[in-house]
């Protein structure tokens, strides 16, 4: 029997809902494009904010190296669904790949990486790691 992607990603997030707290993804926006002409950038676009649902742990011992992962370095999990449509994250940019912040009880965290749980090529959950 194959697995139900998109109904485990809705019982993540149903579970990080009541049993964590609620963050935000902050996308960066745009400089826009310089113009010669006006001395000012043309097209900026402001950040925008997505809400998303988290649980907050601890690094093992065993994981802490001293230069990747530091003792006082948090993992955070957060849920996928509601960041995008259908799974596939094709309507924001990869969170991955770009230079978004986590922002918890409105303080911004410093984000040291993300990385996407996507098994069955559906985001299920990030995994990032919060250096406080």
């Amino acid at each position: 029997m194959a697995t139900d992607w998109a109904a485990e990603r809705l019982e993540i997030y149903n579970t990080f809902k009541e049993e964590g707290f609620a963050a935000s993804v902050r996308v960066p926006g745009s400089a826009g494009v310089w113009n010669d002409t006006t001395m000012a950038y043309v097209g900026a676009t402001a950040n925008t904010d997505y809400t998303v649902y988290a649980i907050k742990s601890n690094f093992k011992a065993g994981q802490i190296d001293g230069s990747i992962v530091q003792q006082r370095d948090v993992l955070l999990l957060f849920s996928a669904y509601g960041l995008d449509a259908d799974g596939d994250l094709g309507e924001l940019p990869d969170l991955v790949t770009t230079s978004v912040q986590l922002v918890i009880g409105g303080v911004e965290q410093n984000v040291i990486s993300i990385k996407a749980v996507a098994p069955g090529n559906v985001v299920l959950m990030y995994k990032a790691q919060l250096r406080l």
